[in-house]
């Protein structure tokens, strides 16, 4: 029901954002502090610079199933939801005139396409990261990063053989021992972040051929750990 009333007044709002045309500054704010419902506000559209090939969103498509829930547990399912990775900004395009921008300060995290993406705003970690392991012992996330790569020109005809393209780069992160530790996939990292059971995990990876650079080999790497 809480779903229903949501989606019903986001369109009512939605309607009435595209009936006044060129104005701008449309803010909505659909929660309070004692409630568990999204909030945001409304932005007008942006052309994307067809000058860099690729996307800066995080979600290959902004259309399909989207579970958000809130800090406070209520959950929505959404149906039009996309991340700007470059600009940290959690949007529905409602049209190319007009966006509706999550505030993610209230979010907790989102499932899409079988996956979660946990919203984390301590110290300087601020955004959405894929959540690749968690239980009460260690967690493990994946932040993405825009970059853009630098096109190739012809030098004698100065014209661009390829376009400048966005591309994704991805930073790791362990939260253990209450705290958040960036590290990168490889073996004598892994080992230094997981140093009070090292020998044991050497042992265990070694065994069963586990890859410290493949994120499905650290997932049972780290169930191991939290085992033992």
């Amino acid at each position: 029901m809480k779903n229903k009333l949501f989606l019903c007044s986001l369109l009512f709002v939605s309607c009435a954002v595209l009936a006044q045309g060129s104005s701008t500054d449309y803010t909505i704010t659909s929660s309070t502090k004692n409630d568990n419902s999204l909030a945001g506000m409304w932005i007008p559209g942006k052309a994307m610079d067809k000058k860099i090939e690729g996307s800066v969103y995080l979600f290959p498509n902004s259309r399909g199933l989207f579970k958000v829930t809130t800090i406070g547990g209520d959950t929505h399912q959404l149906f039009n939801l996309n991340y700007n990775i470059k600009s940290q900004r959690l949007e529905s395009m409602v049209s190319k005139d007009s966006v509706f921008l999550y505030d993610l300060n209230t979010i907790d995290y989102i499932v899409a396409n079988n996956n979660k993406y946990k919203a984390i705003f301590e110290g300087e970690l601020n955004g959405l990261f894929l959540e690749i392991f968690n239980n009460d012992k260690i967690k493990l996330y994946k932040k993405s990063h825009i970059v853009v790569e630098e096109g190739v020109m012809n030098p004698l005809t100065q014209e661009m053989i390829t376009e400048n393209k966005y591309s994704q780069k991805f930073s790791y992160f362990f939260w253990i021992n209450d705290e958040y530790v960036e590290t990168k996939l490889s073996k004598s990292n892994i080992l230094k972040v997981l140093a009070d059971k090292k020998d044991a995990i050497k042992e265990y990876a070694s065994k069963n051929k586990l890859s410290y650079s493949s994120e499905e080999d650290m997932k049972n790497i780290l169930n191991h750990y939290s085992s033992i």
